[in-house]
């Protein structure tokens, strides 16, 4: 069973169509899968957007009741994302 993980976070120009200069990009992987999201906002904003689609692609790989990834996206896990330091 593969585990995602937020790879990179990174400042970023807009998505084709939108406008603004706060953009950032995340990247997730989980083994074959890449998944590449933009979001509006802070790095933090970002990242804690980041975390929590990493944790909820794993509480269905897992399996896991949607009511247990409620519970934990409250408090995230900072093993989803080795970026923490930065």
């Amino acid at each position: 069973m593969s585990r995602y993980a937020l790879v990179s976070i990174e400042k970023s120009p807009p998505p084709q169509g939108q406008s603004g200069d706060n953009w950032y990009r995340y990247e997730i992987t989980g083994g074959a899968a890449t998944i590449v999201g933009y979001r509006r906002g802070t790095l933090g904003e970002t990242r804690v957007v980041a975390r929590e689609c990493v944790m909820h692609l794993n509480s269905q790989l897992a399996g896991m009741p949607s009511s247990e990834f409620v519970r934990r996206a409250a408090n995230p896990v900072a093993d989803v994302d080795p970026l923490v330091a930065a």
